[in-house]
């Protein structure tokens, strides 16, 4: 975006000719649309202290930075320790076998209502990975929108709060699974670019399957998760007519990626229009997980 609207300042000055002026004002205005999307001023971060508050963060199965081997005890008592109203939690992991790595109980012992979404496939073994939103709030309904058996799906809860009910969506869409172990670089290119496609394909299915699952919606709901879709991108776009806490309430770039590539804002929140925004914020201070959790605060209109 910059590169193409410094072409066009070039053009308009160098030329100054009206064909050249018209060329580059119309690269600059060709960039318009994504700069809402990519960069935000925050106006305010005051909220009511009856705000629901909402926690959403890809733990990473609460595992070490860069390892899969070791738990990660301080992401662990982060995430049970904190005192949002809802928290959405992709990759999550639990073991009832051991009080230490039992989050849903440590969770549910400080107040919380739980729907916890397992897989099943054999490979995660017994920490009971999946997908998990806890709440303050009752829960009063639970469900699961994608029929998919591993830590990739969607699953919703209807919260009841004070005299209204809204519905929590969790999302974690498919993850790119990138094959890195053929040897010629000339052989990765086509495999990695298969693959990409693959996720980006799957992304277009999942996501026409929740707007479907939205149709059938009669509450007030909000969308958060693990997108693995850039801002840019058709399957970001497909969204568009819900509201969204980054374009609308966000501060700075918003990237939530840890790990490389790492200016990427995967991670969103979304909500329909019964539903005021108060603010809405990534959490730089946990960087355990190769994601940054984010923070939104609502209020029911």
């Amino acid at each position: 975006m910059v590169l193409t609207i410094l072409i066009g300042v070039y053009l308009i000055i160098r030329y100054r000719k009206l064909k050249h002026v018209v060329f580059g004002l119309a690269l600059i205005l060709v960039t318009t649309p994504f700069w809402g999307i990519t960069y935000k001023f925050s106006t305010s971060n005051d909220t009511n202290q009856d705000a629901i508050s909402l926690l959403s963060y890809n733990v990473k199965l609460f595992r070490e930075p860069s390892v899969y081997t070791q738990f990660s005890m301080d992401m662990i008592e982060m995430v049970v320790n904190d005192s949002s109203s809802i928290k959405c939690l992709q990759e999550f992991s639990t073991n009832s076998r051991w009080a230490v790595l039992d989050v849903t109980k440590q969770i549910e012992k400080t107040g919380y209502y739980s729907h916890i979404h397992k897989a099943t496939h054999e490979k995660y073994g017994d920490h009971d990975p999946g997908m998990a939103i806890f709440s303050k709030y009752p829960i009063l309904n639970r469900g699961t929108v994608l029929d998919k058996d591993g830590v990739n799906t969607v699953i919703y809860a209807d919260i009841s709060i004070d005299n209204d009910t809204l519905r929590v969506y969790n999302v974690h869409l498919t993850s790119y699974r990138m094959d890195f172990t053929k040897k010629s670089f000339l052989q990765k290119i086509p495999a990695v670019l298969y693959q990409v496609k693959s996720a980006v394909n799957e992304h277009t299915n999942e996501i026409d399957q929740l707007l479907g699952h939205l149709k059938e919606c009669e509450y007030p709901f909000i969308i958060s998760g693990d997108f693995n879709e850039s801002p840019y991108s058709y399957n970001y776009f497909q969204l568009s007519e819900l509201q969204n806490a980054f374009e609308n309430k966000g501060n700075g770039f918003g990237f939530t990626m840890i790990k490389p590539p790492l200016f990427l804002r995967i991670d969103n929140t979304f909500y329909s229009r019964e539903v005021n925004l108060e603010y809405f914020t990534v959490d730089y201070s946990m960087d355990i997980s190769d994601h940054y959790p984010t923070r939104s605060f609502f209020s029911l209109k």
